[in-house]
């Protein structure tokens, strides 16, 4: 009988804690792990990269991001990493091959240097200009714990265009 009673006990034990535990903690849908609290958030793409040359000099100019990619407000954005190739004129590369953008430079909006931040738009000055080269650029939004979404636009400058034949 003392059996009997004490397995009673352990139906009526977990009946009633059944519920609480399928519960859950009272939030309405799925439960987040704790990395994805912690996730970084990335700045936005920049999608507008422009080079030109004035007086000599090659500037480059883009709009600044304003929110990250999950659209949240403000940009998480710690510096931006300017990723550039200058390759000669007669030099055969075409743009649809892959691009080497084997240097860099970072670019701290906290202490910009030469480059201009107006109205939402940075302006950056690369150096001197030489027509007997040909330049190709790409930006990338940084936030602090240096994750980028990745390439902006390609920006390129005193790239031959091949004549088309009719």
């Amino acid at each position: 009988m003392v059996k009997h009673k004490q397995t009673i006990i352990i139906i009526a034990a977990v009946m009633l804690l059944l519920p609480l535990v399928l519960a859950g903690c009272g939030k309405k849908g799925s439960l987040k792990p704790a990395w994805d609290a912690k996730k970084d958030k990335i700045p936005m793409l920049i999608s507008d990269l422009g080079v030109e040359v004035r007086l000599g000099q090659i500037w480059l100019s883009w709009t600044e991001p304003v929110e990250n990619v999950d659209k949240t407000r403000p940009a998480n954005l710690d510096h931006y990493l300017i990723y550039y190739n200058i390759l000669d004129l007669d030099e055969d590369y075409c743009l649809t091959c892959p691009l080497d953008f084997g240097k860099k430079i970072t670019l701290d909006p906290g202490s910009p240097g030469q480059a201009v931040f107006h109205s939402g738009r940075v302006e950056y000055p690369m150096g001197e200009f030489d027509p007997t080269k040909k330049y190709v650029l790409v930006v990338w939004p940084v936030s602090p714990k240096e994750n980028s979404p990745g390439d902006s636009n390609v920006a390129t400058l005193n790239w031959p265009v091949e004549a088309k034949e009719n």
